[in-house]
């Protein structure tokens, strides 16, 4: 069954598609560039946050200070026309958020890609990076 839905799923993507680009190449491509930018950062930090300390996520990096971050790189094949017609998540071995992610950015997307043009179906770069900060945690009187 699931066979046959993954063949289903590459029979679906239009024959001039370019292929997906690997997650090593993502640097070189285009930004997708957004008209609009409305995230609400806290909230969405708060799912990852949680992820990562249910210990389901350890790609996250924690500095000195208390701050954590987790960057989720994204290709974005978009149409002519604006249209978002794939994500796909660079694998950070953290999969709830990578899908998490794609959801994200694929609502933010919708009309709302900046400067369409004119020739074929081309792969952009987009992502999310998630940042919070945790307390210190309280030192003993001296």
């Amino acid at each position: 069954m699931i066979a046959a839905l993954l063949l289903a799923a590459a029979l679906a993507q239009a024959p001039d598609a370019p292929m997906a680009p690997t997650s090593d190449t993502w640097d070189a491509l285009p930004p997708v560039q957004f008209r609009r930018a409305e995230l609400d950062t806290v909230a969405l930090a708060r799912f990852v946050r949680a992820e990562v300390e249910a210990g389901r996520c350890a790609a996250a990096v924690t500095d000195d200070a208390g701050s954590t971050r987790l960057r989720v790189p994204l290709a974005a094949l978009v149409a002519p026309d604006g249209r978002v017609r794939r994500l796909v998540p660079a694998a950070i071995g953290c999969p709830t958020v990578e899908q998490f992610t794609v959801g994200v950015i694929g609502r933010l997307a919708a009309d709302n890609v900046a400067e369409p043009w004119p020739e074929a179906d081309r792969w952009l770069r987009t992502g999310l990076t998630y940042s919070w900060t945790t307390a210190a945690p309280a030192q003993a009187p001296r």
